[in-house]
């Protein structure tokens, strides 16, 4: 007889589910719970409840909603304004909020951010890297510095807040 899973005592804003949701014995399901931002911080025994064949079961397991860690990145310079010039060394520098950034990738836009080429991959997220400005002269031009977890997955980005240019030479 198949047997169906259901959670009870979530906080406001949790929602629980199962995969699957029901099934013959002997057999496995996993339990997500997902939280909103308004779920309240706290610890709530959650009541699991497995029913099929005139019989019920249930497990007590303990739910623990903590402070949302917010991560962000904020590219601080070039951030807009700023004439740079081919071959000279600047640093490109940002801040970063969070936990779990493992690196950041860098990048460069000389057409206001319709495409991108990649300047540094796997960089540590030390909040500077020394650029060799390259021969691409634009007034159009932005930085962007994505941070990424441990598998490389985007966490968070920001770019110049307004175009920098970079020129020929040194006036």
């Amino acid at each position: 007889q198949a047997v169906s899973l259901s959670a009870s005592g979530l906080p406001t804003g949790a929602t629980a589910s199962f995969s699957p949701a029901s099934g013959n014995p002997p057999f496995t399901s996993s339990m997500t719970i997902t939280t909103s931002p308004t779920t309240p911080i706290g610890t709530y025994p959650i009541t699991v409840t497995g029913t099929g064949g005139g019989i019920t079961r249930t497990a007590v397991y303990t739910l623990t909603v903590q402070e949302r860690v917010v991560i962000s990145v904020r590219v601080t310079s070039p951030n807009g304004g700023e004439y740079l010039f081919i071959r000279e060394s600047r640093n490109i520098t940002w801040k970063t909020t969070g936990s779990g950034i493992a690196s950041v990738e860098i990048s460069y836009s000389i057409n206001a951010g319709k495409t991108w080429f990649v300047i540094a991959k796997n960089e540590p997220n030390d909040g500077v890297y020394t650029w060799e400005v390259p021969d691409t002269p634009s007034t159009m031009c932005l930085v962007k510095v994505k941070a990424l977890d441990i598998n490389g997955q985007p966490l968070a980005e920001d770019q110049s807040d307004s175009h920098f240019t970079i020129l020929m030479g040194q006036y």
